[in-house]
């Protein structure tokens, strides 16, 4: 999802170009009297650009991090900070869709919230945007979840 945002603000910063031309073709037409104006709506219209292109350019080629599977965890590595997610902390819950190439799994923690009398446990996620063959690794993660699954642990 992040990437179509991104592509949005790519389009708008080529509008925005079209936009600052009219804007300069105005400004080389027009008398003494308006130019001032003009001349403020040229810098107004090309910082936005600049801040918009700028904004889609750097989404579009943000990069998500890296996923390794191994026997007893899942490790995320991005801008060099490792997060470490053992295979029993996760609740067997996935959510995937194969042809948006995602994968979200929900993680067990301690946090619990009472509300009318009743606990609820509050999950953390973890989402694998834009993976190939999406099918093959939730099969995969599904097995090592039910490998490690200790089933007294969270009862409350």
């Amino acid at each position: 999802m992040f990437r179509t945002v991104a592509i949005f603000f790519i389009i708008y910063g080529v509008f925005g170009v079209l936009f600052f031309l009219g804007l300069l073709n105005d400004f080389l037409v027009s008398d003494k009297a308006h130019k001032k104006l003009l001349i403020w709506s040229l810098i107004f219209c090309l910082l936005t650009i600049y801040i918009y292109f700028s904004v889609g350019l750097n989404g579009f080629f943000k990069n998500g991090g890296y996923f390794v599977g191994t026997p007893t965890r899942l490790i995320h590595y991005q801008k060099g900070i490792s997060k470490i997610y053992n295979w029993q902390d996760f609740m067997g819950n996935i959510e995937m869709n194969p042809k948006k190439h995602y994968i979200t799994f929900y993680l067990h923690t301690n946090h619990k919230e009472k509300v009318d009398d009743r606990r609820y446990m509050i999950c953390d996620i973890v989402n694998l945007p834009y993976v190939d063959d999406v099918l093959q690794i939730e099969r995969i993660a599904r097995k090592r979840i039910n490998e490690h699954r200790d089933t007294d642990k969270y009862i409350f």
